[in-house]
């Protein structure tokens, strides 16, 4: 006859099937063993047969009534059936029975936070957690309910805890990478999604999570790369998921991909007939593509029947501009909003996209009411004007003329490098468009190698300190090893370019280290009328890595700040910089265009005028501006929001009626 030894070998080799026939028949021989119908109720739970186990449970009961540990698996397997008003008494039970019972306090937890009750809920994790601090479920059970009470800060605790004590903790990684995504935080959301993936490489949702965080953050090709790597490991776990190939659509529409774009988004639309957002996404794609007649054709079916689809509503925005429907695609994004079903990001896109249709209509009061409306939904407050000041500080402290003459160089003079930076929209897609267009330059577009690269030296130097102090503590084995890998890289975009351009505007913060790494690289710097240069990032939606853009006064304040590095820069730097300025490039195109071709130490070519016509795709918000000849009418366009400006204007100063230092170059 079968003993409970043996069931418990069979226990010990997870032959759980096997276990529970040896043990069913051991119950029915002896009846009023409560030892085997506990081993039984076990047994049952792990196969997920809950009401059996609830039978178990309740006979090892009617033999002993005073066994904790009975009480507490009756309450799983009442709680796993949708039982928790039972389930909750047999907890209580359990910790009558057993005051220090600290897996009954997180069971209870988890009933009571299924219930609503989240407080309560926490307050049982807590008393777990004072009964073994050394209990990941219970950290990351608190963690789970701290974030749903919007405590992002003590949440992060509870799920580094929860990681550092069960190392294998998959969903404790992915959750502090969804807080840190939230919290506009995405260098340490892309961390934390990595590591969730390094121990689940399957988790469909983590893939497709770390896909959106590398995307945004100041994203380098490499992360564009992976972004793509993991939407298509995604969809080998998962093809029949749409929202993946949706989201793998978008990043291809964005790197110039269209067609295998497009081909995405008719795999999902195979897998969702008909489906409103998958046609909007196909109609964003003509409409990128400059194929303005055909996007429409898609969205016109849905537009007759009166959709109130918000996708819909925003592709045909986009497409209204080109076919004189600006009033229609207003009324339709009204009416959508009037219906409060988006969420705040699905909103406050559309609000960014009535804001440029009523501006193109004229109607600035109202287009300015949609983008203040826009940036009140943002939801984390993101911008420290005294940690941003600080900051500045930093680099002017570090990057001082005396300390700059007594650091190592990178000898290699090589000239393949052009840094085009400056403010967002203050003309840099303009520019390296019309340097690109030139046979001997390739444009390579916003680059965030450099960016990338201030995180990974403190490690290569070694010295435990942050950036940009670490500098300090690099050799010059080192230095020449950073640039070499990054010039090899360039010509890894293109062997057979003179000159690269990379137009990531916020590379203005990182002069100090490129003056260092690339000596023989020129520095295009893109000036443009501060206020139009505020008025217009403030008319669009950026990412975390703009956490200034919000708020008027913020972009004033940043404004000034950056004003006085690029002020610096000039006095201190080695590198040879040109300034451009947006309004004489407007006015007298071919002059200033000369310049620029000649500052990179190029011949004159024609082409270079016809930038247009290049073909050539940008990712950015100016990728239709740079597909039409240049026009004026973006030249003091903030004379037509004066009124609402007040906060803006205050917060430049100065910065308003001197504008900065045009030197043509330096070298």
């Amino acid at each position: 006859m079968a003993d409970k030894q043996q069931v418990r070998a069979l226990i010990q080799a997870r032959q759980w099937a096997q276990a529970k026939a040896v043990c069913a028949q051991l119950c029915q021989a002896t009846g009023h063993d409560a030892e085997a119908w506990f081993l039984l109720g076990a047994i049952n739970g792990q196969l997920g047969a809950f009401d059996e186990a609830e039978t178990c449970c309740r006979r090892v009961l009617a033999i002993r009534p005073n066994v904790p540990l009975a009480h507490f698996n009756l309450g799983v397997a009442l709680h796993r059936q949708g039982k928790t008003d039972n389930a909750i008494e047999s907890f209580r039970e359990a910790l009558r029975l057993k005051a220090d019972f600290a897996e009954a306090h997180n069971e209870l937890g988890l009933v009571l936070q299924s219930r609503g009750q989240l407080g309560d809920a926490l307050g049982h994790y807590q008393k777990a957690l004072a009964l073994r601090p050394a209990y990941p479920e219970a950290h990351y059970n608190a963690g789970v309910v701290l974030g749903m009470l919007n405590r992002p800060e003590e949440a992060i605790a509870c799920f580094r805890q929860a990681a550092k004590l069960r190392p294998d903790h998959a969903e404790a990684h992915s959750r502090l990478g969804a807080i840190f995504a939230s919290l506009k935080r995405p260098d340490e959301a892309v961390f934390h999604y990595r590591r969730a993936i390094a121990i689940r490489p399957d988790d469909v949702e983590a893939l497709n999570s770390l896909a959106g965080a590398l995307l945004n953050r100041i994203a380098s090709q490499d992360d564009f790369t992976e972004a793509e790597k993991c939407y298509r490991q995604a969809l080998r776990q998962r093809a029949d998921l749409p929202v993946i190939l949706m989201n793998l659509s978008v990043l291809l529409r964005d790197t110039g991909r269209h067609d295998e774009a497009m081909d995405c988004l008719r795999r999902a639309l195979a897998l969702k007939p008909g489906d409103a957002d998958v046609l909007a996404g196909m109609a964003h794609i003509h409409e990128y593509k400059g194929e303005f007649e055909a996007g429409y054709a898609l969205l016109k079916p849905l537009l007759e029947r009166g959709t109130d689809n918000s996708s819909v509503a925003l592709a045909y925005a986009a497409l209204a501009r080109h076919i004189d429907q600006r009033d229609g695609a207003a009324a339709l994004l009204e009416r959508v909003l009037l219906l409060e079903q988006q969420p705040a990001h699905e909103r406050q896109g559309m609000h960014f996209r009535l804001g440029k249709l009523y501006d193109e209509m004229k109607e600035y009061d109202k287009a300015f009411a949609h983008y203040q409306k826009a940036h009140s939904l943002e939801e984390v407050a993101r911008f420290d004007v005294k940690q941003n000041e600080r900051t500045f500080d930093t680099l002017i402290d570090v990057f001082s003329a005396a300390n700059i003459a007594r650091r190592p160089r990178v000898s290699n003079p090589s000239r393949l490098p052009v840094f085009i930076v400056g403010m967002p929209r203050s003309g840099t897609s303009l520019v390296e468009q019309i340097l690109a267009s030139h046979p001997e330059v390739h444009g390579a577009g916003e680059l965030g190698d450099i960016h990338h690269m201030t995180f990974t030296l403190p490690a290569i130097a070694g010295s435990g300190i942050p950036y940009p102090q670490c500098v300090d503590a690099l050799q010059q084995e080192q230095l020449d090893d950073i640039a070499a890998r990054h010039l090899a890289r360039l010509k890894a975009l293109s062997g057979t370019a003179a000159r690269i351009t990379d137009k990531m505007p916020h590379n203005f913060l990182a002069l100090g280290l490129i003056d260092m790494l690339f000596p023989g690289a020129r520095i295009i710097h893109c000036v443009r009328d501060p206020i139009d240069t505020c008025l217009s990032i403030y008319f669009l939606k950026f990412n975390a890595a703009h956490p200034y853009t919000d708020d008027m006064t913020h972009l004033g304040v940043y404004y000034r700040q950056y004003q006085r590095l690029m002020a610096h820069w000039k006095n201190v730097l080695r590198i040879p910089i040109l300034d451009v300025q947006y309004e004489e490039l407007v006015a007298n195109q071919e002059k200033v265009s000369r310049k620029m071709v000649e500052f990179c130490g190029l011949e004159w070519d024609e082409r270079c005028l016809r930038f247009h016509e290049s073909g050539r795709v940008v990712s950015t918000h100016s990728y239709d501006q740079v597909r039409r000849p240049l026009y004026k009418k973006s030249v003091a366009r903030w004379k037509n929001y004066e009124r609402h400006l007040g906060p803006l204007i205050t917060a430049l100063g100065d910065a308003v009626v001197t504008p900065p230092e045009r030197r043509e170059s330096r070298s």
